[in-house]
């Protein structure tokens, strides 16, 4: 198992504005409240009327990090900077990105855009909201979300009351558990109307950090939640180009079952990785050839929420190592492990 996938840093900011008019059908998820709903609309598009810098603490098994973020947006693009300040420091950076493309986890996250089910994400999650905590010196409502089922964890959201910035969220097990926490401890806001406002942060353009050991460019391929005729919680296929039995003919695979509400993006650098997200989680799903000796078997290694579970599978005569990482239980990335077929 590759423990450099299991990403240190979680891409934690989300945004919005505009709240659009929600259709709502209680017959379907009554249990739900209708203003948490609207809130995660707004949080889905804040970020494009909202720059931001800030510190945030970022604590998982007992160890706790330190993060600087920083978003501005000039223009139709934005440049977001994650800098690690704790460990082994390292800076993710993303340039330039359009204000057009709106990730998979917001689209499901906007009712009018729904993927099979109007009820949006309050289908898998029952959805309560209430008064939040004071977070970097901001008031927040509190969105709490269940799930459904076993298959995904529980997340509690505390969401700026004024610009629906995520500020805290918290990942915890069936049973209350806390995995992980992200939370701002200072923010300063500018609209890019030009109305600052401070909450205790320095607004200086600060892009690189001094003594960085290595800076990363974030990639960004095309990802568009699939269109309703392919997006099926079956997943979808991709062609494996590796040399090496099963690979070796450009065969195709997928898994055959993922998590009702987990639909599959198109964020596949190649034929060897397959994504999904319901709008509060998500996880890939890799397939690598595997040694003639390995034999069949299961590993697990988690940090926080992040799962990385790999498992050797025999497919068309052949031994393949089936990885999914991501922030699912492990009996449910046991379950789209062993899905992996051929098609």
């Amino acid at each position: 198992m590759h423990r450099s996938r299991l990403h240190p840093i979680r891409a934690l900011v989300y945004g919005a504005c505009l709240l659009p008019t929600v259709v709502w059908a209680t017959s379907d998820c009554e249990d739900s409240s209708t203003g948490a709903l609207q809130l995660l609309e707004r949080m889905s598009r804040a970020g494009t009327m909202v720059n931001h810098q800030g510190m945030a603490t970022l604590q998982r098994d007992g160890d706790m990090r330190v993060l600087k973020i920083r978003r501005n947006t000039e223009g139709d693009a934005t440049t977001e900077t994650l800098t690690l300040l704790t460990g082994q420091t390292a800076q993710v950076v993303r340039s330039a990105h359009p204000e057009s493309c709106v990730h998979p986890g917001h689209t499901l996250l906007r009712l009018q855009q729904g993927q099979g089910s109007v009820c949006g994400v309050a289908a898998y999650y029952r959805l309560a909201m209430e008064s939040g905590d004071r977070v970097a010196g901001r008031m927040t409502q509190r969105i709490i979300a269940q799930p459904r089922d076993m298959y995904r964890y529980a997340h509690v959201l505390e969401i700026d009351e004024e610009t629906a910035q995520l500020l805290k969220v918290t990942t915890l097990t069936a049973d209350g558990r806390p995995l992980e926490q992200f939370q701002y401890a200072s923010l300063a806001l500018e609209d890019t109307r030009d109305t600052e406002r401070e909450t205790g942060a320095d607004t200086a353009d600060a892009d690189t950090s001094p003594g960085v050991a290595s800076s990363h460019a974030a990639a960004h391929p095309g990802n568009d939640v699939e269109g309703a005729d392919a997006a099926t919680s079956s997943g979808t296929s991709a062609a494996v180009p590796q040399t090496g039995s099963p690979q070796e003919a450009g065969m195709e695979w997928k898994p055959e079952w993922v998590p009702d509400g987990f639909l599959p993006t198109r964020a596949i650098e190649n034929g060897n990785r397959q994504t999904y997200t319901d709008g509060m989680a998500s996880f890939s799903v890799f397939l690598e050839p595997g040694s003639i000796s390995m034999q069949p078997g299961e590993g697990a290694v988690r940090e926080g929420s992040t799962l990385a579970y790999t498992r050797g599978l025999r497919l068309a005569d052949s031994m393949v190592l089936v990885t999914v990482i991501g922030e699912v239980p492990v009996n449910t990335a046991r379950i789209v492990a062993d899905s992996v077929r051929l098609r």
